[in-house]
């Protein structure tokens, strides 16, 4: 047996997701048809954004650091 961890950065392009909450539920979802179990933690949100064609992330070749940039300032809620 193994276990993987993963970090997922997921751009919500058409703002359907309302929170971190949300996104969580999302997840579970997308995983409740797998054999495996899984378990979300620290999920977090960027600020909002403007997307555009030519935006850094909209990049294979993006990396952790691009878009840990988009974290840097935390959304107060």
């Amino acid at each position: 047996m193994r276990m993987f961890k993963a970090t997922i950065y997921y751009v919500d392009e058409e703002s359907t997701i309302r929170d971190e909450s949300d996104f969580k539920d999302h997840l579970e979802y997308m995983f409740e048809r797998s054999y495996g179990i899984t378990h979300f933690e620290d999920i977090d949100k960027s600020n909002e954004f403007e997307w555009d064609d030519d935006i850094d992330i909209n990049s294979t070749k993006a990396g952790k650091e691009t878009y840990e940039k988009y974290f840097d300032k935390k959304v107060s809620e």
